[in-house]
């Protein structure tokens, strides 16, 4: 007989899901791979074989311990909760109906509680939300002896990486920005163009990313295993002394945008990894010292979103500005001439209005 579980339960039971996510993966046998702040795999409910059709988000406010199907949508069948991620696994594996209760007690096994030990999650405030993410940030940036030297770094990679040479980026860039080719045979990086991130004293990598540059059926990029894209801001080790004369950051979406701009000799910019801008860099951001901030991102829906964004989690904090960008092309597909052509006198102008006294 199906015990009835009081809601405020299974909520409870899936913020405990959401912050093991891995281990819960591991522990129904998955292989995955990182991105953003999401990880990614085959749907294991309809067996599907796109290494990117299924995402079990690992962060982010709203997002964080649901997972999508983007292939059969499976999560429009068993919720996008990981209660019904388990469910829909569970039946997969026994072809045959899963009760919720089982389900249930998966997941209590799984977390080594029960019922009467899970508690009921209380609502968090703006307050304790934002002392939380400052706390994940101080843990990213700490215990450098767990982290990769920059010298280790440089010594795995063959750089530059042609593949991006060929895309028309400078060797020297990506000579300064440690981008290069995996020498790592049999490891997840093995033959990717890897993208260091370091920590803000540009001692320690705190994490990567890899871009598959093989014709191979393998996710377009990963992440390090436990690095955190949204704890970061890409480049920002280069940027924040610039970043701290002009009292100005410039956002945009990728490295590939930071590494035009640092060609056409802006060095203040700095990368979001996409185009959804997060609490914790926000904070970043905070203590940066800066005053303005001027969006470069790219002009294509989920760039107008993230635009829409960054109006409403920053406006009342800095003096925004929104370049018009006549081009087709998004920031790290224009020329240097171009972007110093459209780009720079915008840039000066508003610098030049709003510079610190």
């Amino acid at each position: 007989m199906n015990q009835k579980i009081p809601k405020q339960k299974i909520d409870a039971i899936c913020h405990e899901l959401s912050e093991r996510v891995e281990d819960l993966l591991d522990h129904l046998g998955l292989e995955y791979s990182f991105q953003d702040n999401y990880v990614c795999m085959p749907c294991p409910i309809h067996g599907g074989d796109n290494p990117t059709g299924c995402a079990v988000y690992v962060d982010g406010d709203a997002a964080k311990g649901n997972w999508y199907c983007w292939t059969h949508q499976c999560h429009e069948e068993y919720f996008s909760t990981l209660l019904g991620f388990i469910r829909g696994c569970l039946e997969s594996e026994a072809d045959e109906k899963v009760s919720f209760n089982k389900v249930i007690d998966f997941a209590l096994n799984f977390l080594e509680s029960s019922m009467e030990n899970i508690k009921e999650k209380k609502p968090v405030s703006s307050t304790d939300r934002r002392t939380n993410v400052i706390a994940r940030l101080e843990k990213s940036q700490a215990e450098p002896s767990k982290k990769i030297t920059r010298k280790l770094v440089r010594q795995n990679l063959k750089i530059p990486a042609e593949y991006y040479v060929n895309r028309g980026y400078k060797k020297e860039t990506l000579d300064k920005f440690d981008v290069g080719i995996s020498k790592n045979q049999g490891k997840a990086m093995s033959g990717r163009a890897v993208v260091p991130v370091y920590d803000d004293s540009y001692e320690f990598m705190v994490g990567c990313a890899g871009r598959e540059i093989r014709e191979e059926s393998r996710a377009k990029w990963v992440n390090s295993k436990g690095f955190n894209s949204g704890l970061n801001l890409y480049g920002y080790w280069f940027a924040k002394d610039k970043i701290k004369e002009t009292g100005t950051v410039i956002i945009v979406e990728g490295q590939g945008d930071v590494w035009r701009l640092y060609e056409a000799g802006i060095t203040n910019c700095v990368g979001i990894f996409g185009c959804n801008i997060t609490d914790a860099q926000i904070i970043k951001l905070e203590y940066s010292g800066a005053l303005n901030i001027i969006v470069l991102l790219d002009t294509d829906e989920a760039g107008i979103k993230g635009r829409e964004k960054i109006k409403q989690k920053c406006g009342d904090l800095y003096n925004l500005h929104f370049p018009e960008i006549k081009s087709s092309k998004d920031v790290g597909e224009m020329s240097v001439e171009e972007i110093q052509e459209l780009l720079v006198p915008q840039i000066n102008e508003f610098q030049l209005t709003f510079n610190k006294p």
